[in-house]
Formats: structure tokens, C-alpha cells, sequence
């Protein structure tokens, strides 16, 4: 499984604006010692469990994120996020690293 970190270092400097928290997709937020805590509650063994800073991705990409997922009310962070995703798109296929934390949970049922 893959999910944000929610003690990574862009959720600590963004607080309650941290983007992931207006990203539907996501029900829970973890980080590394709750995500560790439920798996070995819920009997599991986990194989490996880590957390990723700066995989890399296209500026198309992160357009097509903020414009599907994120920043859907209407206030200044909205229109903010919709501005930067047409700025992305001009710039297209670029490759940049992301500035967020990532953590990935490989576990087997004991």
C-alpha cells in the first residue's frame, strides 16, 4: 500500500492546508507509527515499511492532479491551485521531484 505522510515535512509546514487533506481519494491519514500500529494490530507481518521524499513526476501530471482532485470550493486557495495548474500544463512534459513524503507498507497476513 502507498499513502501520504502525514508527518512529512510539506504536512508540517502547511498544517490543516496541507493539500492532501482537500484529496478525496484519501479516507485516513497516516504516519509511520500509526500506519505500523494498525498493521500489526490487524495481523500482519509487514515486510518492509518506508517512506519515499522526491519521486520524480511530470508538471502534466501534477496539472491533472490539481485540476481533478484538489482545491474544489470556490476561495482563493481554489483559484490559486486551478492558476497553478494551467502554469503547469504550459510547461508540460518537464520532470520535477516531488516535494512531499510518500510512504510505502509491504505486509503479509500472519
Amino acid at each position: 500500500m502507498t499513502t501520504p505522510d502525514r508527518r512529512g515535512l510539506l504536512a508540517r509546514l502547511t498544517g490543516q492546508r496541507w493539500f492532501e487533506y482537500y484529496n478525496e481519494e484519501h479516507l485516513t491519514y497516516f504516519e509511520e507509527r500509526s500506519l505500523r500500529h494498525l498493521l500489526t494490530n490487524g495481523e500482519f507481518k509487514i515486510v518492509n515499511l518506508c517512506t519515499e521524499f522526491g519521486r520524480a513526476f511530470t508538471l502534466d501530471y501534477a496539472a491533472e492532479r490539481l485540476s481533478r482532485f484538489y482545491y474544489t470550493d470556490s476561495g482563493l486557495v481554489s483559484r490559486c491551485g486551478r492558476l497553478l495548474a494551467r502554469l503547469l500544463r504550459v510547461a508540460g512534459g518537464l520532470r520535477v521531484s516531488e516535494p512531499w513524503q510518500t510512504m510505502y507498507a509491504i505486509a503479509r497476513r500472519t
